[in-house]
């Protein structure tokens, strides 16, 4: 995140939006080996609602910065 400029902003939006906080840190702990590990469920939804939701995901919070 560093590289890419947005650690300033990343943080600012943490600060504002703590949902988006609990949200960064539930989308960083993934890694490419994740795709290969069993995911139950919950954790799958939790992920998925991390990246997507519409107001506080981390998706559509870096598609604002492309």
């Amino acid at each position: 995140m560093n590289m890419s400029g947005l650690l300033p902003n990343l943080k600012t939006r943490m600060k504002e939006d703590p949902i988006f906080g609990g949200y960064w840190g539930v989308v960083s702990k993934w890694n490419e080996a994740s795709r290969y590990e069993f995911w139950d469920p919950v954790s799958a939804a939790t992920l998925l609602q991390a990246i997507n939701c519409e107001d506080h995901g981390v998706l559509p919070w870096l598609r604002t910065h492309w």
